[in-house]
């Protein structure tokens, strides 16, 4: 088995990366490695530094294919290049499947930035690397050009070698998008307080605003679709009187639209990196937004002048969150830590640390008195906003959404084993586990009024459960690729979803009353 040359793995999953690095490294003869979807149930970073250190493996050739939509692929290939002596490699190819979605833009996610960015640093680094193919579906032709121009500016120092290729797979029997429907993966869906507008964000850099009434009755014409001038559009909030809708992107910008006009009202500039998310305070007074900048900044919402810049993170912050009260802002980062920050001073309150990776999201519970949040290291963890110290772990390969009940007495998470997890939130015991999604649980929301799970997955269906006893009520499988997003409105008469073949579904939670 040492002796083996060439190797192929298909439909894996390891436990973590070290796993997965110390499996390579059991075949140091080899020449030739091809990956079809292989992944990791857990994937914090500090296991490829741990794993690779040696620089033992040869391989010449390297070929990895997956679906995109986690930036797991990227560190999955970093972690085999860092241990490839630097005269081996000659070419490395990356076939993408499904719809394009390039890891590092996924969602705001800046950490997949920085590991492709490490990719091309390493790759420039090998003298005999004659090519690296990325081989993106055809699509749209809109959506190809888009990506095309994403894998230059991503791989800097490749493509100024003349080393970077890209290949489209020509797929004539797809169809260019309905109107109503994005060209892109939907990056973002929100309702309005008033339950009368959905919005939806995509990576093809438009908005496209449904009205809910309209759709009860299937008309579909009732939408408008504009450019979000934001490049792509990581996120959009409305206002809490549902009068404006706040958008922010990859370029930095944040832009402020009036909804009956679709006009824009303010564009706010300040941030030097990509914008990742805006939250509006529950008074409607001001919002905040987070950024790759490593900055998080307080914006007074009539005159979109900008209040405080909160510094302190030491890399990209990833989400913001106000307390049910507008008093606290908490911010989660990419250095392994969440904030809370007083919004009246600026001044930070507490830090809190304890993850082993990213912190993707928090959420305080409804008393305001405690925040949970979860991260990419699989755990999710409870604090005392009062004191900072940690109440709860729950460690059982918990993904990155989070949420309390109305009574804060239990909390919702997506786990890594496509289920919908219900603990108690005083004490992390399991109440309830949700399961029958066949692939990856990539956002789950609660009914405003506790009643419903609705959850979206990779198995391209959007799920509806009970609550109170963990029934599937429904499974709804209109889409036809995988469902990222799902949002119920909050008079709770519909539930809404989006995929990443840009669609967008809205049902009516009547039938199910």
């Amino acid at each position: 088995m040492r002796t083996l040359s060439k190797l192929v793995l298909s439909e894996i999953r390891f436990v973590n990366l070290a796993s997965f690095c110390r499996f390579i490294l059991a075949f140091p003869s080899l020449k030739m490695l091809d990956c079809h979807h292989v992944d990791a149930a857990t994937h914090e970073f500090q296991h490829i530094v741990q794993a690779f250190t040696t620089q033992t493996l040869e391989i010449r050739a390297l070929n990895v294919s997956a679906t995109v939509g986690s930036y797991l692929n990227m560190r999955i290939i970093l972690a085999l290049v860092r241990d490839i002596r630097p005269g081996s490699l000659a070419h490395l190819k990356v076939v993408f499947e499904g719809s394009v979605r390039i890891p590092a833009l996924r969602d705001g996610k800046a950490g997949a930035s920085e590991d492709l960015q490490r990719l091309d640093d390493v790759l420039s680094s090998f003298p005999g690397m004659a090519g690296v193919t990325f081989v993106i579906p055809r699509e749209t032709k809109q959506r190809y050009t888009f990506w095309s121009t994403a894998f230059q500016d991503c791989f800097v120092r490749l493509r100024e070698r003349g080393c970077l290729i890209d290949i489209p797979t020509y797929e004539p029997t797809i169809s260019e998008p309905a109107p109503s429907d994005h060209a892109g993966s939907v990056t973002c869906l929100t309702v309005s307080p008033d339950s009368r507008w959905l919005a939806s964000g995509s990576e093809d850099t438009t908005i496209i605003l449904r009205e809910i009434k309209a759709l009860h009755y299937e008309d579909y014409t009732a939408f408008r679709k504009w450019e979000a001038n934001v490049d792509i559009v990581r996120h959009l909030t409305f206002s809490p009187d549902s009068q404006r809708l706040v958008c922010c992107g990859s370029n930095g910008r944040i832009v402020v639209w009036d909804l009956d006009q679709c006009d824009e009202l303010g564009v706010l500039e300040g941030h030097t990196k990509a914008v990742g998310m805006v939250a509006w305070s529950p008074d409607g007074i001001t919002f905040a937004s987070c950024s790759d900048d490593t900055t998080v900044r307080i914006w007074e919402a009539e005159t979109y002048q900008e209040v405080f810049r909160l510094e302190g993170h030491r890399g990209p912050v990833l989400s913001v969150a106000f307390s049910s009260d507008g008093e606290l802002l908490a911010s989660c980062g990419a250095d392994w830590s969440c904030r809370i920050w007083e919004v009246e001073t600026g001044l930070l309150k507490s830090e809190l640390s304890g993850h082993r990776d990213r912190v993707l999201t928090a959420v305080f519970d409804p008393a305001a008195s405690r925040i949970a949040t979860a991260s990419d290291d699989g755990t999710v963890r409870i604090w005392s906003v009062e004191t900072g110290a940690e109440l709860v772990l729950l460690n059982e390969r918990h993904g990155p959404v989070v949420a309390f009940n109305e009574h804060g007495k239990q909390i919702m998470s997506v786990s890594s084993d496509s289920t919908v997890q219900i603990c108690s939130s005083l004490g992390g015991d399991p109440i309830l586990a949700l399961g029958g999604h066949s692939a990856l649980v990539n956002d789950a929301k609660l009914s405003s009024d506790g009643e419903y799970i609705a959850s979206a997955s990779a198995d391209h269906t959007m799920r509806l459960w009970n609550r109170s006893d963990g029934a599937n009520i429904a499974t709804f499988d209109d889409h036809g690729d995988k469902v990222l997003h799902v949002v119920f409105s909050p008079d709770g008469q519909t539930v809404s979803s989006a995929s990443e073949d840009g669609k967008v579904c809205t049902f009516d939670l009547s039938y199910f009353a």
